[in-house]
């Protein structure tokens, strides 16, 4: 073996690299090329040229992640041999690994190192028969439908390859890919291959290295742009506003794991383990990647993102930023103004994170809150037939104003829930306070019914109201208490602002109209109005709202302006004969995953 100060070939340069400062790759490589290599050709003969050698797989070392920590276990000097052909592994794969043991024995230190034999012991290094390796790491169906598509003389050819129609080709590919996990996809492309004649495992791995298909992939990005939002913009607040501090910082680690995530899959790069996943952000470089350049993800457009990631912001220290600002934040009662630092970090992530996919040209606009671009990642068609007016159906199929519909529906709900959030009760928290997803629906469902006036009136109301100090959603419950509880009623009511008599009037008008529009709609759907609330006042109980009071109490919320609005609208859907308690309860059907109410009603 060489001594230290040894050179190495790098490009068309030599450099002196110390002994100590050589990575697991590097070292493993030299390794192969002084000690295994020669050893192959002398006593394998009939092997040469019909197997592959290199460092991939598991291990820091495979990743070029490994450092002087590293070094403490499983690490050193080693190789990985796939042998191509199932009989030549028979008759030469056990004398082989024997003799990768004694000679790593023999060698004893290789520049300042020994060998990895524990890694060849515990199956991670060492002779394998190519097609069972990647079986053991991708699965069989991926495998065999890889190397079907390998020009090989091969009997692994998958016999369906030609049964049935392109798309459940098609299909049966994707499934193959998304039942396989991703840190294993990611062990399987990673490392070095430094000698491969026949090219059967550099043609696996270039299959591989082409990602995910495109429907694959934003469906991931959809799903981690949601789990994001949820995590890191919305519930890490909540529970640290609860003092609820172990959920908190779980809720906002996961959060930035979405953050990760969401990179990786700009690059067109799978996901490694867990404990890689941070650290290899700063690795995401596609400029001069030549496994990249060969073909990874030429046809989406993915190419320049990591360009941008790396070298422009790198998200990495942008998430550090986050956990460090987490860090220092109260413990305790955190005010609003202490815990704007962290969140006004997760936003900046999450606008960064977003202009890289409007650089791509995924999204056209950036939203504060990372799930609200999932419309722009996922645009569904819509048959003409099932257009309604206000239903969910129609606002995804009307374009750029009914987008924007849908925005001011996000925005709305939003400020209601973060006010919700906010409302004390007399007896403890309400667990439907702790309850988006319901929430949402319920608040989507009545105002997808609006036009954009309403929308913007009703928002700009909402938010000025809050801006100063006062809270709608804890107004509403106060009123409803007149009929639900009026001893509590008596206690609160000269603080809520006056009703005058006229303005009363029109509300007991517009609430009579709908009561009758929910008595119609409990006669057609007894099912679905049956898990609604009770529809009459006379029904209330300190435990149970009805729909009459309900309705009753959000409309003395309502500034003057928004309930001449609002009363325009009744009359005009009234003069349509449309019953807008069937409007909402149809688009709460629809927001569940049920094709219209019908099938709502009869799945109940």
């Amino acid at each position: 073996a060489k001594g230290n100060g040894d050179t190495e070939e790098v490009g068309s340069s030599s450099v002196e690299i110390p002994d100590e400062l050589l990575n697991g790759m590097t070292l493993s490589h030299m390794y192969y090329d002084e000690v295994i290599a020669p050893m192959i050709e002398q006593d394998f003969p009939e092997l040469v040229g019909h197997y592959c050698a290199g460092l991939f797989g598991e291990g820091s070392d495979a990743y070029g992640f490994d450092d002087i920590s590293s070094r403490d276990h499983d690490w050193g000097p080693g190789v990985i041999i796939l042998i191509n052909d199932r009989d030549s592994y028979d008759r030469f794969g056990q004398k082989l690994q024997a003799s990768l043991i004694k000679k790593a024995e023999e060698t004893g230190i290789f520049h300042g190192f020994a060998p990895d034999i524990s890694s060849i012991q515990k199956g991670r290094r060492g002779v394998f028969f190519l097609e069972d390796y990647y079986e053991d790491h991708v699965g069989k169906n991926l495998i065999k439908r890889l190397m079907s598509e390998l020009p090989l003389n091969s009997s692994t050819k998958i016999s369906e390859e030609n049964d049935g129609s392109v798309a459940e080709r098609e299909w049966r590919e994707q499934e193959a890919y998304i039942s396989v996990p991703e840190y294993a996809l990611s062990a399987a492309v990673n490392g070095e291959i430094w000698y491969d004649p026949e090219g059967v495992a550099t043609g696996i791995r270039s299959k591989l290295s082409e990602y995910y298909s495109e429907d694959i992939w934003k469906r991931k990005l959809m799903q981690e742009c949601a789990l994001f939002s949820q995590n890191a913009q919305y519930n890490y607040l909540r529970m640290k506003r609860r003092n609820d501090n172990v959920t908190a910082e779980m809720l906002l680690y996961e959060g930035m794991k979405n953050a990760a995530r969401i990179a990786y899959i700009l690059s067109g790069t799978f996901v490694p383990h867990d404990k890689w996943i941070f650290y290899g952000l700063h690795k995401l470089e596609f400029n001069n990647n030549d496994s990249y350049n060969s073909g990874k993800h030429r046809k989406t457009g993915i190419a320049d993102a990591i360009y941008y990631v790396n070298h422009k912001t790198e998200i990495n220290k942008m998430i550090s930023e986050i956990i460090a600002l987490a860090r220092i934040s109260p413990a305790k009662d955190p005010t609003d103004a202490q815990m704007r630092p962290v969140m006004d970090s997760v936003d900046a992530l999450s606008m960064y994170l977003q202009n890289i996919m409007k650089d791509l040209g995924y999204i056209k606009e950036t939203k504060r809150y990372m799930e609200d671009i999932i419309p722009q990642l996922y645009e569904k068609e819509a048959d003409d037939d099932s257009l309604k007016s206000g239903t969910v159906s129609a606002v995804k199929k009307e374009g750029e104003t009914a987008m924007n519909k849908e925005d001011l529906v996000k925005r709305v709900v939003r400020d209601e829930w973060e006010a919700f959030d906010k409302v004390i009760n007399e007896g403890g928290r309400a667990d439907c306070q702790d309850n988006w997803n319901t929430f949402n629906i319920m608040r989507s469902s009545q105002y997808l019914t609006w036009n954009e006036d309403m929308l913007i009136r009703y928002a700009e109301d909402f938010e000025a109201s809050m801006d100063a100090g006062w809270n709608p959603i804890t107004e509403k419950y106060g009123r409803m208490e007149e009929s639900t509880a009026p001893d509590r009623y008596a206690a609160i009511k000269d603080k809520l602002p006056a009703i005058p008599d006229e303005k009363r009037a029109i509300i007991e008008e517009i609430v009579k109209i709908q009561v009758g529009w929910m008595e119609e709609f409990a006669d057609k759907y007894p099912k679905m109005a049956g898990n609604a609330r009770t529809i009459h006042t006379e029904d209330d109980t300190p435990y149970d709202t009805s729909y009459e009071t309900y309705l009753r109490g959000e409309l003395m919320t309502y500034s003057d302006e928004m309930l001449a609005m609002y009363g325009s609208f009744i009359v005009d859907l009234a003069g349509k004969g449309e019953n807008l308690a069937k409007l909402t309860m149809e688009n709460t059907a629809l927001l569940y995953g049920y094709k219209s109410l019908d099938d709502a009603e009869g799945a109940l």
